[in-house]
């Protein structure tokens, strides 16, 4: 059974080197850990939001999660954090670019506007530009995704919830407990792949992750399955083509 761990909403912006950092004690945590290591995992970052990948200390996160080997996906490109895409896409298009003239290279609307300067900020720091958005909420509709698909965008959506962002006061055994449960569902249901949604900005997540990954091992076993991570980004992302085509 093949398992791709996801994580939304960040890069967190605390100083690394601290211990205090949560999307750096992740990225710690897949690479060693006592399930697997050397994991890896797809990033949806908020490129703009000041908290976040807006900050210094988020840019160099998303660069040095791409150096390992990560992939880096699309989450927000506004200002705003955590903005809903079908609200952009009802707004009007901004000059992202900062060339002065608002043009069809601003986009249509505003959710244009903030894919397109996602996609550049991303390309300038993680060298490549991404092909992965994830929805705020995993909330769209029609005009979102005619924006997506305009972009060359392909939507990433989960089937294990780990439910950490429902109610950041689920301690870490609540939410072991939802990730195995879900995990068994989806191999009883013949999944052979399945995606996980995490947030790197949740202090449980990234105090507990290990946690997590051996109560996803553990429930695959239980039904008489393996766990098997990604280990390199040509692995992960032709896992990912399984689930999204060519």
């Amino acid at each position: 059974m093949r398992v791709i761990l996801s994580f939304d909403d960040g890069p967190h912006h605390v100083p690394p080197g601290t211990g205090e950092n949560y999307t750096e004690n992740i990225l710690r945590t897949l690479e060693t850990n006592s399930v697997q290591d050397g994991m890896k995992a797809v990033f949806f970052v908020q490129t703009h939001v000041a908290i976040r990948g807006g900050s210094d200390v988020g840019q160099r996160l998303i660069t040095r999660a791409a150096a390992a080997g990560h992939v880096v996906g699309v989450h927000t490109g506004s200002t705003r954090d955590h903005v809903d895409h079908r609200l952009r896409a009802v707004t009007p298009a901004y000059d992202w670019n900062r060339d002065r003239v608002l043009d069809a290279r601003d986009g249509a609307n505003g959710l244009e506007s903030d894919l397109l300067r996602a996609k550049a900020r991303i390309k300038t720091l993680a060298g490549k530009e991404p092909v992965l958005v994830r929805p705020t909420y995993g909330a769209t509709d029609r005009r979102v995704r005619a924006v997506y698909r305009t972009l060359g965008l392909q939507m990433v959506f989960w089937n294990v919830d780990s439910r950490d962002a429902l109610d950041r006061s689920l301690g870490p055994t609540v939410i072991a407990a939802n990730v195995r449960r879900q995990v068994r569902e989806q191999v009883r249901a013949g999944r052979g792949l399945i995606i996980v949604l995490f947030h790197d900005i949740n202090s449980t997540t990234q105090a507990h992750l290990d946690d997590y990954l051996i109560a996803i091992y553990e429930a695959a076993e239980a039904e008489g399955k393996v766990a098997m991570f990604p280990t390199s980004r040509s692995e992960l992302e032709r896992w990912l083509r399984r689930v999204l085509g060519p």
